[in-house]
């Protein structure tokens, strides 16, 4: 049980797996679970047209020119991947990558050690009395445990933003395999995207309060343009290669998936699925060109990445919340996005009343939003503050939330009614909605006391 007084964390709370995906960068699992198989399974061999570099001195954003060749110490398979990168994505590398060719001991030894640094355990801790009082975790999931979960059987390499290393995993440097050189055209373009136009901000949004679907919007900018340059280096393969590619996300261990509750990959696979769908809209209106006006123009709400067509957008205006009610203390404090209303509301991964499509229609007139998890004695409550476009939009969503919660209280539900709050209680969870205008405020609490408390504090 975590105490009520404990202090509030700093950095991103619900959005909190878009720095884990920033400093871990699980791909060997995550593209497996996100769209790779599907990819090679029908990829052709045929190769994509790419950007054209000519032979001129490769200059810095200043202009001035970078001497030597930045790959020259580079192993030379990896070598050869980053100028097919480089040819892909237009762009040339302004200055070296610290490649490490290293052993699979080592490289879980650096991902463990990342995943100690990464992690805070106090503050999974909060982030799992959130999810659970919401639903989106049983009671007895461990949410650190599934993280671990998620970096089991391997992972082949990763491009660490802080230090600008990239680890490779592989006893024959001069001769990757092709998933391995798949993943590093990936990681490459991690890298070169880095230079060209500095990941800082990112790391930076990733830790200040407040900015966690701004955090997820750019990390899904920058995962799906690491995708859409892989894809097409995946299209420079041989029909052979290919075979092998697939032959060897086949023999991928995944047995430790099963430990991970399905909202949480929804969660982490979010910058690579519809990061690529993101990216794929930008390239048809103007290529890599237009992909890096992205990057000086970013998108800074989920909405953006789910409807590419609102790119670009203004910021949205934050809400607020009342005083504090006597006696509660605030456990988490951050930014809601459409994506984490959409997660929130989708009872389908347990078969229940709420589909995913109908989570995310009542999610998509989102235009703001804000949570808070407050505790008292034991009890917790979440409270959620979101805008929405019309009264319309409203209206749905506050009908999709009254079956979410019906489903979340279970079959003692009752009818509950505290003021302007109407809901439903339980011997358990309960829960209740008031309406502001176009803001939908929702609670969801851990027990009727609980939720009785909060209003009447």
């Amino acid at each position: 049980m975590i105490e009520d007084e404990e202090p509030l964390s700093s950095g991103p709370r619900f959005g909190w797996a878009a720095k884990l995906i920033a400093g871990l960068a699980v791909l060997l699992l995550i593209a497996n679970l996100f769209g790779l198989r599907a990819r090679t399974r029908d990829a052709d061999p045929t190769p994509t047209p790419t950007a054209t570099l000519t032979d001129e001195p490769t200059v810095s954003p200043s202009g001035s020119p970078v001497a030597g060749n930045p790959l020259a110490s580079m192993p030379i398979a990896v070598r050869r991947v980053a100028k097919q990168v480089e040819r892909i994505r237009g762009l040339r590398f302004l200055e070296p990558v610290d490649v490490q060719i290293v052993s699979q001991q080592r490289l879980d030894e650096r991902l463990d050690a990342l995943i100690r640094k990464e992690l805070d355990p106090a503050e999974i801790r909060r982030t799992d009395r959130t999810w659970t009082t919401l639903g989106l975790l049983d009671a007895d999931d461990d949410m650190l445990r599934a993280i671990r979960s998620l970096n089991a059987g391997g992972v082949a390499g990763f491009y660490d933003e802080e230090t600008g290393e990239l680890l490779v995993e592989t006893t024959t440097p001069d001769e990757l395999s092709p998933a391995a050189r798949y993943y590093v055209a990936h990681e490459l373009t991690h890298a070169l995207t880095d230079q060209h136009h500095d990941l800082a901000p990112l790391r930076t949004l990733e830790d200040v309060e407040g900015s966690s679907d701004e955090a997820f919007a750019f990390r899904a900018l920058v995962e799906g343009d690491a995708v859409a340059v892989a894809q097409r280096y995946l299209a420079t393969m041989s029909s052979d290669e290919i075979v092998e590619l697939q032959r060897e996300i086949r023999a991928q261990d995944e047995s430790a998936l099963a430990d991970v509750p399905a909202p949480l990959l929804e969660v982490f696979g979010f910058p690579y699925d519809a990061g690529t769908d993101f990216v794929a809209r930008i390239l048809e209106d103007g290529g890599f060109e237009a992909v890096d006006r992205a990057y000086r123009r970013r998108p800074t709400t989920t909405r953006e990445i789910l409807h590419p067509g609102v790119y670009p957008a203004k910021p949205p205006r934050p809400i607020g919340f009342d005083a504090t009610p006597a006696g509660w203390s605030v456990i988490e404090d951050e930014a809601i996005g459409e994506f984490d209303l959409a997660l929130i509301l989708d009872r389908d991964p347990d078969g229940g009343a709420v589909s995913s499509t109908t989570a995310r229609i009542a999610a998509d007139g989102w235009q703001a939003g804000t949570y808070r998890t407050m505790g008292h004695d034991g009890g917790t409550v979440v409270e959620l503050a979101v805008r929405f476009s019309d009264l319309a939009e409203l209206e749905e969503a506050a009908e999709t939330f009254d079956d979410y919660l019906g489903e979340l209280v279970g079959a003692d539900a009752r009818g509950y009614e505290n003021g302007e709050w109407i809901g439903s209680a339980g011997d358990a969870a309960s829960g209740a909605r008031l309406t502001e205008g176009r803001i939908l405020r929702l609670l969801v609490a851990s027990s009727e006391a609980s939720l009785d408390s909060y209003l009447e504090g």
